[in-house]
């Protein structure tokens, strides 16, 4: 059952900055622990869509946990739970009465080249759009290939501690592309590049500038390599 009651709590009232995908999983999980949340985006539009997104995240939640549909009584909960949640436009009236401030904005990233996680993630899934671009393989192909391998890696223990920890390969590296952005892996792209100019690995990838350039950039725009 989600909580929805936050009175006993020392902190209650999170603010959460950004209503992408991540700001929008971010309120949900604070709203399933019984706090208020000041969620802030650029446009009501954009707010809006994060809210039927975090009531569908909540009603899959108590699906899962009871194995049944919802009943009426468990849409109430949900109810109350969304009602917890301000959608704010304006940024001083997000974080005035927060005791939490928590940042979820996409941003240029000035990404460290060291940080063990991304340098082996990003390349892998550059990689795998450079396979679709050559015509190695179709999309589908591509991601329902890498997590076979990946769980027969863990039956074995040959995979590398660094990726099994850090992404669990739960989907296929195209679909995760889109979950992450596409702006967001090109824009680490482009720092590596400038950090790293002798490496090959990090040269334009044609197609990845392509849907960036016609704003397909995952599931935060209903399309990427896929539609949503």
């Amino acid at each position: 059952m989600v909580n929805c009651s936050a009175q006993s709590r020392p902190n209650n009232i999170v603010a959460v900055l950004g209503c992408g995908l991540m700001g929008s999983g971010i309120t949900q999980v604070c709203i399933s622990s019984g706090f208020t949340v000041n969620l802030f985006g650029r446009s009501e539009t954009k707010l809006l869509e994060a809210q039927k997104q975090i009531k569908w995240g909540l009603t899959k939640i108590l699906t899962k946990m009871k194995g049944n549909p919802v009943t009426d009584e468990e849409k109430y909960v949900i109810f109350q739970g969304i009602s917890q949640l301000r959608l704010c436009t304006d940024i001083e009236n997000t974080v005035h009465d927060a005791d939490i401030i928590i940042e979820a904005v996409v941003e240029n990233l000035d990404d460290t080249p060291g940080f063990i996680v991304n340098r082996l993630l990003v390349p892998y899934l550059i990689d795998s759009i450079r396979m679709l671009e050559r015509g190695d393989a179709s999309k589908e192909d591509i991601d329902a290939g890498m997590p076979l391998t990946c769980f027969i890696s863990q039956i074995f223990k040959k995979q590398c501690l660094a990726m099994r920890c850090g992404t669990s390969y739960p989907m296929g590296p195209l679909e995760l592309c889109d979950y992450v952005g596409l702006d967001t892996i090109a824009n680490v792209m482009d720092v590596w590049r400038v950090s790293m100019p002798y490496d090959s690995r990090f040269a334009p990838c044609v197609l990845l500038d392509k849907l960036v350039s016609e704003g397909k950039l995952g599931r935060k725009t209903k399309q990427g390599f896929y539609t949503y």
